[in-house]
């Protein structure tokens, strides 16, 4: 895991909630790579994110709708499902009707990779990262970000 020391930062950032929101995002990011390497050392968060976004649409989605879920453009989303069908994450299924369309679904594969993080308890939440704060303080931190997303329209 990187991380920089407290001199490599200018003081002013310290005092920054748009750089400290940033950073705790970096740093959460970097505690679920290392987690995930648990389950598929290939597997990304963003991989991770969409298998989530599946496993609760059996039916499956469009690419454009994980590409609005996953907060990513088209173009990216595409090189993801590439790459996630390539390693038997994902499967893509034809739209009844529209021979151009296709909905994404869960490939056996991430299903058994879903089941055994749910299995053996596996934290990929980085929940020890926010244990320093008690119950309502977590209600409140969650609150106020859940705030600024639908500020942005993201909720």
């Amino acid at each position: 895991m990187v991380t920089a020391t407290r001199k490599a930062r200018p003081d002013i950032l310290e005092f920054d909630l748009g750089y400290n929101c940033y950073r705790l995002s970096q740093l959460v990011r970097n505690e679920m790579v290392e987690r995930l390497k648990a389950l598929d050392p290939e597997l990304t968060p963003e991989q991770w994110h969409l298998l989530l976004c599946l496993g609760n649409a059996p039916e499956g989605l469009t690419p454009s709708d994980l590409a609005h879920h996953g907060l990513r453009d088209k173009t990216t989303i595409s090189r993801m499902l590439d790459v996630m069908e390539r390693h038997d994450l994902i499967e893509r299924v034809r739209r009844e009707g529209d021979g151009r369309s296709y909905l994404v679904r869960l490939a056996p594969k991430s299903r058994r990779i879903m089941d055994r993080a749910r299995n053996e308890g596996l934290a990929l939440t980085a929940q020890h990262i926010f244990e320093p704060l008690n119950g309502a303080e977590r209600e409140l931190l969650l609150a106020l970000v859940q705030k600024c997303r639908r500020t942005l329209g993201d909720m």
